[in-house]
Formats: C-alpha cells, sequence, structure tokens
C-alpha cells in the first residue's frame, strides 16, 4: 500500500498538509491529481471518504480492459459507501491505470482511496 497526501486535495480541504508516507514506487502525483478532480465533481458536499476499485476484465499483449466502481461514505467507518458518478473524463482509466507506471502492467485490481482531510492509500492486487 501506498499512502500520503495530496497538497491541492489538502488545500481545497482547508487543512494543513500531512508527512507523506515512504514509499517503495512513487505513484504519479498528476495522475492521482487528476483522479481526485473528476471524482470530487460527482460527489456531494458532506463526503468524507471516496474510492475507486479498477478492477481487470481482460488482457491481450496490446490492451487492457477494466471495470471501475465509484463509491463515497459520509464517515470514514463505513466501508460500503454509496455509488457515484464521476466526471466524464475520457482521460480517467489512463490516469487510473498509469498512477504508478512501475507498476502499470503487473497488478489485476488497484484500490485508491481519498479522504477529505487530503490523504489518500493506493492498493494493489498483483497476480502471484
Amino acid at each position: 500500500m501506498i499512502a500520503g497526501a495530496l497538497p491541492d486535495v489538502v488545500a481545497a480541504a482547508g487543512v494543513s498538509p500531512q508527512a507523506k508516507s515512504p514509499a517503495a514506487a512513487e505513484p504519479d502525483a498528476g495522475a492521482l491529481q487528476r483522479i481526485f478532480n473528476c471524482l470530487s465533481e460527482g460527489l456531494p458536499a458532506s463526503w468524507q471518504h471516496s474510492w475507486v476499485i479498477a478492477t481487470e476484465t481482460q488482457r491481450n499483449e496490446s490492451s487492457r480492459d477494466f471495470e471501475a466502481i465509484f463509491r463515497y461514505s459520509d464517515t470514514e467507518a463505513d466501508t460500503t459507501g454509496s455509488r457515484f458518478a464521476p466526471c466524464g473524463s475520457e482521460t480517467l482509466p489512463a490516469d487510473i491505470i498509469g498512477v504508478n507506471t512501475e507498476l502499470a502492467r503487473k497488478w489485476r485490481e488497484i484500490r485508491l482511496d481519498f479522504y477529505r482531510d487530503g490523504r489518500f492509500d493506493l492498493r494493489y492486487d498483483n497476480p502471484k
């Protein structure tokens, strides 16, 4: 898992940034910010935690297909949340896939969580 804080997300939430956790492979901050910007368009004012889970549905030598589920909750304790529709950005799938170019070809599922205070968690499910 990779965790940290996005400065623009933190600034938008009006809180001080938290120290970024050291990570083996740093995620692309620009891709994370673009993903959050798109997600934030569909979030209600009461959101506290939002996440996207992208699961690979098909792979061949030249392409990969994914299905993404977008959820939010009004509390961090709610792990089920409610579905919502983010912006209709055509770059969103590429941004999700490209969050970490070092791991991009390895994972089968990615979960990206954003918290209102600017924290984020990034988890990959890699094949064994």
